[in-house]
Order: structure tokens, then C-alpha cells, then sequence
């Protein structure tokens, strides 16, 4: 009687093609439990990230009068009369930014150093009129180290401002870059001021 040691041809073919079997079906549980992760991580993270923007943008907006214009890359509101006079002064306004190359989200006010007297600010100062460049007024007061400069979301592809019923609404529409994709995100502040004299509504 002859015993045989080993296996033959085709016991090794079977047992080979069962665990290709095993290890594609192995590969495959994986790539989906990291598919599911990754879908997870970008989740929670749209989540943390519109919560986060929601914040910042009512905290830094919350004194906010009206919106007196809003177009786009751009929005400017009116934070109150603190100049007394009725009219909109710089530093009385806020401008949010939306710098599509850093994909920022920012809001930049104007603020002149306390040790100024009320003389120089006023000179400093200047008035916005509808209608006229108010960026152009920020460009210059940046240039002369007065503009504060806040992000309030970053990580963005994309964002529109808008405002509605004559500048009680903001609307911010933004989407966040993840792994995943674009994460879209809204949200509307209502500004309940009236707008100022000599500014269209």
C-alpha cells in the first residue's frame, strides 16, 4: 500500500481560488468600512463647521442695523449710529468678504487706535454714501493700518451673499471643501434696523 504525501493539482487549485475569494471579500469589507468612516469624519465635520460659521457670523453681526448692500463676493452693514448724525461713517460699518483665493470668509471693520482724540477721528473717518465705492474707503483706511480683520469660515469653495425686504435679511450661502466633496451650508440673520437717510432701500 503506497501512501502519498502532499497534495495533488487540483486540491491546490481549489484551496487557492478559495482564498482569493476570501481575501477579495476581505478588500472589499474594507474599502466600504473606510468609505463609511471617511463619509462619517466629513459629516461630523460639515456639522462642526456650519455650527462654528452660524456663530461667528451672528456673535460678530449681532449689532447689526441693516444690510445696505450685498452683491455677491461682498456684503456692507450698518452697525449703528455711534458718530451721531444720522449719516454712515466707516467705522460704523462692517464689510463680510468673501476672498475666493484663501477660501475665507471674512468680516473687516474699521478701528482707530484709542489714543486718537475726537478730532482725528473725525478727519480719519469717512463718510459712505449710496451709491458711491465703499470698498474703495476700505482699501484706503487698510492701507493706513485701521481695518480689523475677522474669518469667520474658511476651508470654502464657494459662497454668495444676498440680502432681502430691503436689507432686514443677510443670507450666506457657502459650501466647505471635504474629503468627500462640497458641503453646502445657509444661514439668515434678520437685521431688524431701517436704513439710513440717503441710502436706497
Amino acid at each position: 500500500m503506497s501512501r502519498r504525501h502532499g497534495l495533488t493539482l487540483v486540491e491546490l487549485l481549489v484551496s487557492l481560488a478559495v482564498t482569493a475569494l476570501v481575501a477579495a471579500g476581505v478588500a472589499a469589507l474594507l474599502a466600504g468600512l473606510g468609505a463609511g468612516l471617511a463619509s462619517g469624519a466629513d459629516t461630523r465635520t460639515s456639522m462642526l463647521a456650519s455650527v462654528s460659521t452660524h456663530r461667528r457670523v451672528v456673535e460678530s453681526l449681532s449689532s447689526g442695523v441693516v444690510v445696505l448692500r450685498a452683491d455677491g463676493d461682498d456684503a456692507l452693514v450698518w452697525l449703528g449710529d455711534d458718530v451721531p448724525g444720522g449719516m454712515v461713517e466707516a467705522s460704523e460699518a462692517a464689510w463680510i468678504i468673501l476672498d475666493r483665493e484663501a477660501g475665507e470668509l471674512a468680516m473687516e471693520t474699521v478701528d482707530f487706535p484709542d489714543d486718537l482724540s475726537s478730532f482725528e477721528r473725525a478727519l480719519l473717518d469717512r463718510r459712505l454714501i449710496d451709491r458711491e465705492d465703499d470698498r474703495r474707503v476700505l482699501a484706503e483706511l487698510r492701507g493706513r493700518g485701521f481695518v480689523n480683520r475677522l474669518v469667520i469660515a474658511d476651508g470654502l469653495v464657494d459662497a454668495a451673499l444676498s440680502s432681502e425686504r430691503s436689507g432686514g435679511i443677510l443670507r450666506i450661502d457657502v459650501s466647505f471643501d471635504l474629503q468627500t466633496g462640497p458641503a453646502p451650508w445657509n444661514s439668515t440673520l434678520l437685521l431688524p434696523g431701517q436704513t439710513p437717510e440717503g441710502w436706497s432701500s
